[in-house]
């Protein structure tokens, strides 16, 4: 992530949103710095496949803990990845990217149920299951055209951070 900062930085001189929405053109360093970016947030929002690292985090660590990396930490980042394809990537042609980050989600869906179903303690059947939640955050990106798409989005973080934190603690 902070490579890809670091490329947008040195691209187009600010970080500013509203700003790298108007300057970002379609050019190597702008789709370099994306997938950086991308990446980087996807593994610390535990998105799959680059969710490995959720299942024993929630294990080992205290009620509290867990409640506040499910209910806020692995949100914060679908948020960033938000702002950065739907405000800032504005001028560049973003349909293969919210297929394939829409993909992503469908696939986080399908397989963080069928692990949660597996599970034998339940702080993993509750991470399998927060891998699964957020899947559906990403189904946004194929959507964000839609009407309906950011209510549903903010229901959804609101909903299953309240329901994760009360069931951690």
């Amino acid at each position: 992530y902070l490579l890809g900062a670091v490329l947008i930085y040195g691209g187009y001189g600010t970080l500013d949103i509203p700003l790298l929405a108007q300057a970002v053109r379609p050019e190597p360093i702008a789709w370099a710095a994306l997938a950086l970016m991308t990446v980087g947030l996807l593994g610390k929002s535990a998105m799959f496949p680059l969710h490995i690292w959720l299942p024993p985090a929630h294990g080992g660590a205290p009620a509290a803990a867990s409640a506040v990396l499910s209910a806020l930490v692995v949100k914060t980042s679908v948020v960033l990845l938000y702002r950065l394809w739907l405000w800032s990537a504005a001028g560049l042609e973003r349909e293969a990217a919210a297929l394939l980050l829409g993909l992503l989600g469908a696939a986080a869906v399908l397989y963080g149920s069928t692990a949660a179903l597996l599970q034998q303690q339940l702080k993993r059947v509750v991470a399998y299951s927060t891998v699964a939640q957020l899947g559906y955050l990403m189904l946004l990106f194929p959507l964000a055209g839609q009407p309906s798409a950011w209510p549903a989005a903010g229901l959804q973080l609101l909903s299953h951070g309240l329901a994760k934190a009360g069931m951690f603690l």
